[in-house]
């Protein structure tokens, strides 16, 4: 007497070859979902770092000029740039600049122009030197600008004086350059190397 009512092999073989499809058109999908996922989180990550986060650092020495008649430091001159290639664009008009010292802080204008190979005005910023390829009120990629700080005379820095340079430029990290006045003041003084 046969038994009709057992699983053939084929039967068996055709259940498994489904569960197996199946089982891999789920997979697709949630990898595909994963790897869609991980994708706009990278982009979000890149684009936030790129503009909100893209700081602006000191290229090289800071440098304190003498005032010829008082002997004290009037003049700052500062190179920056971006630690690291970037499609964000800095517009150098709408930098903060700021010094303090013992009983003072100093809002630092920028000049009308902002490129003076001169030197800005008393109490204002200008570019004095641009190593770019865009505009000189443009900073982007890896471009570097010096720029210059004129102080008026009740404002310059003698010997051991302690003062703040703070720049803060548009959506990106400030930072500050904080230091003394040397022992002995020269025409041309490093300020921080």
């Amino acid at each position: 007497m046969k038994n009709t009512d057992a699983f053939t092999g084929l039967e068996a073989v055709l259940i498994l070859i489904a569960f197996v499809v199946v089982a891999a058109a789920f997979s697709f999908v949630t990898l595909n979902t994963g790897f869609f996922t991980i994708q706009k989180s990278q982009k979000v990550i890149y684009d936030s770092v790129d503009t909100t986060g893209q700081p602006v650092i000191t290229e090289g020495a800071v440098y304190g000029l003498a005032n010829d008649t008082s002997n004290k430091i009037n003049r700052f001159r500062i190179t920056i740039g971006s630690p690291y290639r970037s499609e964000y664009v800095k517009d150098l008009n709408n930098f903060k600049i700021t010094f303090t010292n013992y009983d003072t802080i100093l809002n630092i204008l920028p000049s009308d122009p902002l490129y003076n190979s001169s030197g800005p005005e008393i109490n204002h910023w200008a570019v004095v030197r641009a190593e770019k390829e865009s505009g000189a009120d443009i900073l982007s990629g890896t471009e570097k600008v010096t720029i210059e700080i004129l102080l008026s005379p009740e404002y310059e820095t003698g010997p051991k004086e302690e003062f703040r340079i703070s720049i803060i430029p548009e959506g990106g990290a400030p930072f500050s350059i904080s230091s003394d006045g040397p022992d002995s003041i020269k025409k041309i003084n490093i300020i921080q190397k």
